[in-house]
């Protein structure tokens, strides 16, 4: 067994260099979020905070002046940037799913970013959009969006830290699609759970499970995974409520959410079991 110190020597270099391409990684939740805090840690995220880089003598363009407190707006930029790397965490906590979606559309607005750059850089022209709704399915709102011109900017400074996250989230998303399905110890866990649950009920004959996720990435990835493996098992069906959007395993059936609800607990619905 290796150690390693994370100063001279770091999970996360010498993952990169055991690792092959095309080959597959299991490891353990714990594992992983020792190694995708060193890759998070070297994240700025200062994608979503451009104003940061406004000049001093054109800022009153884009922050109201005669509010109060119009003149805190760089610690409300940390903050934004505070809870992004949160949401980001959040993500990981919930399935590797989620975390691998959002990183994604992370990385796509800031190559986004980086082609109005370079556009500008040969017209000088161009606008950018302070926006935050790569985190689709939050329960809050990250500030507030706002239209950039780039000639209002040292998008040089900026332009350094969006190319200096594009590399980390690139690395990042090499390692983590290695991580299938089938490999998610998460994932492996919570179907061994299920799986005992309908072998071995509480009460008799209650093979019910419900189960809760903040995101709705994580939603569709359960669905999607579990309701093969439960099918193919047990012949038990499953369904998925995410916002207005319902979907089930159940054939002839619509999948409207009263209609799941009562089709998962007829009784309380005053219908026959």
């Amino acid at each position: 067994m290796k150690n390693f110190n994370n100063i001279d020597e770091r999970v996360v270099d010498d993952l990169k260099k055991e690792l092959k391409a095309q080959s597959k990684l299991k490891i353990a939740a714990a594992s992983f979020s020792i190694y995708l805090f060193q890759f998070i840690d070297l994240l700025n995220l200062e994608v979503y905070t451009p104003l940061k880089y406004v000049y001093p003598s054109k800022i009153e363009k884009y922050t109201d002046q005669a509010k109060a407190g119009a003149s805190s707006w760089a610690n409300r930029e940390k903050g934004r940037n505070q809870l992004m790397i949160t949401n980001l965490l959040k993500r990981a906590e919930s399935s590797i799913h989620a975390f691998k979606l959002t990183s994604e559309r992370i990385l796509e607005n800031i190559r986004l970013k980086l082609q109005v750059i370079e556009e500008y850089k040969q017209s000088k022209n161009g606008i950018v959009k302070s926006e935050s709704d790569d985190f689709e399915d939050d329960v809050f709102t990250v500030g507030q969006d706002l239209k950039i011109d780039l000639a209002d900017m040292d998008y040089q400074s900026w332009e350094k830290q969006l190319v200096a996250d594009k590399y980390v989230f690139t690395e990042l998303l090499d390692i983590v699609n290695r991580i299938t399905t089938e490999h998610d110890t998460k994932m492996a866990t919570l179907q061994e759970l299920i799986f005992k649950k309908i072998e071995n009920p509480i009460n008799k004959g209650n093979k019910k499970v419900i189960i809760f996720t903040a995101f709705s990435d994580t939603a569709d990835y359960l669905y999607k995974y579990l309701s093969n493996q439960l099918i193919q098992k047990d012949g038990v069906h499953i369904a998925l409520i995410s916002g207005t959007r319902t979907e089930s395993t159940i054939p002839g059936r619509k999948n409207d959410f009263n209609e799941l609800l009562t089709l998962f607990s007829p009784k309380s619905k005053n219908r026959d079991a």
